[in-house]
């Protein structure tokens, strides 16, 4: 109708002025994750922040494929990263990448942790702990009537008080209580404590006096990241004492030993 003739059905263009594409790499998809840890192992959690500044980069989502509820030092885990191919393409980059591509493997290292092997104690923060434990032994009147009445003593009362009193305190043992790796999902559990076992004077007022053990415990002995330590100083209290020897070892021992795991530490 409009008298025109195809002379060809096919028309070929030669494409010109596009940018050239980026490819995307594995580094470039985790540059910009910053992996933190909260807690205390073996009781850390993991948290997973995007920090780039590249627009597309931003967009990227990531994942732990597997998660545990809590993690150790040198445990492993995998983050997968995921985002829009449209965007990528958008953003001039060449996104044919396979799952290893677009998948990292993660060491937990570089946070705090429980003390859970006498060797991790120094001989120097062992006679820290004594000296702090050394301070608490004072008033007795906790435990002075059981103690006395176990050595077969009479008490005395002054103003209707009894009058005991702890002296000469001398570290004879030492365990450090460790949980054990099945119930470390259970955090109302402290994870480790320390309890020193000393020998120490009971007295009362007209002088009289019997020898028992005493057990001082501290919770939570932490080494931070940074290679400093946290003794858990201020959680030292007196948790029990006996003139029976086998009440104190069952104590140390044998207390909670479903759970804890005793580590006799040498003191001498």
């Amino acid at each position: 109708e409009q008298k025109l003739r195809i002379a060809s059905e096919e028309y070929t263009v030669e494409v010109s002025g596009l940018p050239k594409g980026r490819r995307l790499t594995n580094e470039d998809l985790f540059r910009g994750l910053k992996v933190s840890y909260d807690g205390t192992a073996p009781q850390l959690t993991v948290s997973l922040s995007n920090e780039s500044s590249d627009p597309f980069l931003r967009t990227v989502s990531y994942e732990i494929l597997q998660p545990a509820a809590f993690y150790d030092l040198g445990d492993t885990f995998t983050v997968k990263a995921s985002f829009s191919e449209q965007e990528a393409i958008q953003n001039e980059y060449i996104a044919d990448l396979s799952d290893k591509t677009t998948q990292k493997e993660y060491t937990v290292a570089g946070a705090d942790s429980y003390l859970r092997e006498p060797s991790e104690l120094s001989k120097e923060q062992l006679q820290t702990l004594n000296e702090a434990a050394a301070a608490l032994f004072g008033d007795a009147t906790e435990y002075g009537l059981r103690i006395f009445s176990e050595a077969n003593l009479m008490p005395i009362w002054v103003n209707g008080k009894t009058t005991f009193v702890w002296s000469r305190p001398r570290l004879i043992s030492a365990y450090l209580n460790v949980l054990r790796p099945e119930y470390y999902a259970d955090t109302a559990m402290h994870t480790n404590d320390l309890k020193l076992v000393y020998m120490a004077r009971l007295s009362q007022a007209d002088g009289v006096s019997c020898d028992a053990e005493v057990v001082v415990q501290f919770n939570g002995l932490i080494q931070r990241a940074d290679g400093s330590y946290d003794l858990g100083l201020d959680s030292g209290r007196i948790i029990a004492a006996s003139y029976r020897n086998s009440n104190i070892r069952d104590l140390v021992t044998n207390s909670y030993d479903k759970e804890y795991e005793a580590k006799k530490i040498n003191v001498s």
